[in-house]
């Protein structure tokens, strides 16, 4: 997440591909795992959104756990799709993401 809100995405695959080889077994890791890939993959962008619904019926979630920075640097990348970024953030965490800047409520 650092490297990614830090628009180092090139430096954040090898992190985030290893992220996912180990927590096949985490479903609220794994969710928070396709939240990046959702806002910071365009490539990746309608995957994410497929497994994204997948592991919130099946309960995923990581309660608590700020994406705001994520949501701001999806932001300054013109993501096609902030709302719906801001969303499924509310979705996993249960933090109201509705503020235009990605900040928490």
């Amino acid at each position: 997440s650092f490297l990614l809100t830090q628009d180092r995405k090139g430096e954040s695959i090898q992190y985030l591909d290893n992220a996912f080889k180990f927590s096949q077994n985490n479903k609220d890791l794994l969710s928070e795992l396709w939240f990046y890939k959702l806002a910071h993959f365009k490539d990746s962008y309608k995957e994410a959104k497929i497994e994204l619904d997948k592991l919130l019926t099946d309960g995923a979630n990581s309660k608590g756990w700020d994406f705001s920075l994520n949501i701001k640097q999806a932001i300054r990348d013109k993501h096609q799709h902030v709302d719906e970024l801001k969303e499924y953030a509310k979705k996993i965490s249960g933090i109201d993401y509705s503020e235009d800047e990605g900040e928490a409520s």
